[in-house]
């Protein structure tokens, strides 16, 4: 990465930070313009002794109040203070925080062509994907992205995630002995390709069987066994309530490609 493309990735995304800044009196109505510094909240699930806010954030907060010469500074919420990860746009759209981190992965009914840099084997390196996604973001992902009711500052691409598991993992069928925390979107499809329907089950379900967001487990079905994935865990779901021993909510479309590729014994009847 060259200092030329490194300044003007700084450069533009202070222009954008700088904007909404200036444009946050206005729009949110809160208070009239004055000559007084700006103020932006960073919010974060990470502590504050992480390195994503040791060595990210507080230089860039430095780096932005040096160069608007104090007309615009960040003040952080870290260590999950004000929100979690699942809800930086909630957070972003209903003004709890002003900037902060938004994962399309755990939106991922809201996107489409985003969920194409998830790929794998696309990018040389999560600097490269990052570049790339920016270029790509004006004429293909902003429309998209936007549809949220939020701006992009930036992305910032993740390296790949690891297993890290008590038990050696040498072959595929060894995934489906453990237990994976996974998140939604491509990994989700890969998970099904693999044989895993991912499903959300009501918080008493998951207190019964002893189930955390993530974890594989097996629900019997029209009489057959079908390994199936935790995505999340939820009190109410409309048409669903609470008595009896809880529900599972499902895509239709994989678990009845599961279970046809069994071979139903029986008619399947669904609740929707």
């Amino acid at each position: 990465m060259s200092t030329l493309t490194v300044d003007n990735t700084r450069r533009n995304l202070l222009a954008s930070l700088g904007g909404l800044g200036l444009a946050a009196p206005l729009i949110a109505g809160r208070r009239a313009w004055t000559e007084e510094p700006i103020t932006l909240r960073y919010t974060s699930h990470v502590p504050s002794s992480h390195g994503l806010y040791t060595q990210g954030f507080v230089p860039f907060a430095e780096l932005v109040e040096r160069e608007t010469k104090g007309r615009l500074r960040l003040e952080s919420f870290a260590d999950r203070l004000l929100h979690g990860p699942l809800d930086g746009f909630k957070a972003a759209v209903t003004g709890i925080t002003d900037y902060t981190h938004a994962y399309v992965t755990y939106q991922p009914g809201s996107f489409k062509l985003l969920h194409a840099p998830q790929l794998p084997f696309l990018f040389s390196s999560p600097q490269v994907a990052t570049l790339v996604v920016e270029e790509l973001y004006p004429q293909h992902f902003k429309t998209e992205y936007e549809r949220m009711g939020v701006y992009l500052a930036h992305c910032d691409c993740t390296s790949p995630y690891n297993i890290i598991s008590k038990t050696p993992i040498r072959r595929l069928e060894h995934l489906q002995r453990i237990k994976i925390r996974v998140t939604g979107g491509i990994t989700a499809e890969i998970f099904r390709e693999l044989g895993a329907v991912p499903v959300v089950i009501s918080s008493s379900l998951a207190a019964a069987r002893g189930l955390a967001i993530g974890d594989t487990f097996i629900a019997i079905i029209a009489g057959r066994m079908v390994p199936a994935v935790v995505r999340d865990k939820v009190d109410y779901f409309p048409t669903m309530g609470r008595k009896g021993g809880g529900f599972i909510v499902a895509d239709v479309e994989p678990l009845m490609g599961y279970l046809n590729m069994l071979g139903q014994p029986s008619k399947v009847e669904l609740n929707e």
